[in-house]
């Protein structure tokens, strides 16, 4: 479900996704209607959008799984990937939210 979202900005766009990958096999449980996921390896996820932005969006990251922390690898109006690393810098399977703001409209600043 899409929510309104003011700002001066024109056209702006904000999705919510909370993926759960801790159980080694990721899934979407919030935003699941506006992206795929796909698994590319321990800790490593790709969230597709449905609808791409017109230009690369702003992302928030935060892990919701303990002795974790999310790195976002790539960023693209199609797509943003995140590698879920421990405290050593392994790979690790974790829960995490990225929140994505973007335009709609290529000429918004």
């Amino acid at each position: 479900m899409r929510r309104n979202v003011e700002s001066f900005k024109r056209a702006m766009r904000l999705e919510n996704y909370r993926l759960n990958g801790s159980t080694g096999t990721p899934v979407l449980a919030e935003g699941q209607y506006r992206g795929a996921v796909t698994d590319l390896g321990v800790g490593n996820y790709r969230i597709t959008f449905t609808e791409p932005f017109s230009r690369v969006p702003t992302v928030v990251s935060g892990v919701l799984t303990d002795d974790a922390h999310v790195r976002i690898t790539t960023l693209t109006a199609l797509l943003v990937e995140v590698q879920c690393v421990d405290l050593a810098n392994a790979p690790k399977e974790a829960d995490l939210m990225l929140h994505v703001m973007g335009a709609d409209i290529v000429d918004e600043q």
